[in-house]
């Protein structure tokens, strides 16, 4: 996430709205591509299983920080229990 999403979603809220947080999923894909490279190394060299959560917590375009402003994520980096 760009933002933390708590951190932006009380922000909206004391404009009076409350809304969900998302990002760019290009944007995304992007912030972790380290992260993604490292993974699928070990995939190859350990012979662990890894799951994508590109595809769960992406649609096409775009990767939710919050789902009917139920938190996926603690901040910008790490999931909630509800992400989880």
């Amino acid at each position: 996430m760009h933002y933390s999403v708590p951190k932006y979603m009380l922000k909206n809220e004391d404009n009076g709205t409350l809304t969900d947080y998302s990002v760019n999923r290009r944007f995304y894909v992007d912030r972790h591509h380290i992260v993604y490279k490292a993974q699928y190394m070990s995939v190859e060299l350990c012979r662990v299983n890894i799951i994508d959560v590109i595809e769960t917590l992406c649609d096409e375009s775009i990767c939710f920080g919050s789902v009917n402003l139920i938190l996926i994520y603690s901040d910008n980096n790490y999931l909630t229990e509800h992400g989880a």
